[in-house]
């Protein structure tokens, strides 16, 4: 709920402030009004009346504050480092962690690190390699049919029909490795 209240805060000061700047770039003329709404005009026009655009600045950095707060009071914004699965990963996040974040409001408890899935038996590997090389065996034959059927002059359905025998090709090449790996396993 604070992480709602904070981003509201922040975009309503956000508003707020940009009305004001246009407020009083149309009150000293209307050319300055207008160039508000051009790239770089609020800044021109803040660096040229820096006493007309103050109470404009006040609201913005208020509204600057309240995003800071929001970013640190929202846990799903800051990245921690606790769901990545790999070592790269888990490298890369890690240094934008924030240890404190998750105790600074309300005392909240970090959620528990989650379990690895079990790693299968043999026998689960095996079955899953035959099973494996009997969906390769019934590709090899859609692949042949496919084959059988295709013209040499259809340019689209050859190259289409090599790009899968390319595929089929690599995920035989690792079954059967898998396979050997397997077979010299007792």
């Amino acid at each position: 709920m604070l992480p709602l209240v904070l981003l509201i805060l922040a975009i309503a000061s956000a508003l707020i402030s940009r009305f004001l700047l246009l407020r009083a770039a149309f009150g000293l003329s209307v050319w300055w009004g207008l160039g508000i709404f051009f790239p770089f005009g609020p800044i021109f026009f803040r660096l040229c009346h820096p006493e007309e655009a103050r109470q404009a600045r006040l609201f913005g950095l208020a509204a600057l504050a309240l995003t800071f707060f929001y970013l640190l009071s929202a846990p799903s914004i800051v990245p921690t480092g606790r769901f990545g699965t790999g070592k790269s990963a888990g490298a890369i996040t890690n240094k934008f962690t924030l240890p404190f974040r998750d105790h600074l409001f309300f005392g909240a408890k970090p959620t528990p690190l989650p379990t690895p899935a079990p790693t299968p038996t043999l026998a689960e590997r095996r079955a899953a390699n035959a099973k494996e090389l009997a969906q390769l065996r019934q590709w090899n034959e859609q692949l042949r049919i496919k084959k059988r059927d295709l013209l040499h002059s259809d340019v689209d359905g050859n190259r289409q029909y090599e790009s899968e025998l390319a595929s089929y090709n690599a995920a035989y090449t690792r079954a059967v490795a898998e396979h050997t790996v397997l077979s010299a396993q007792k």
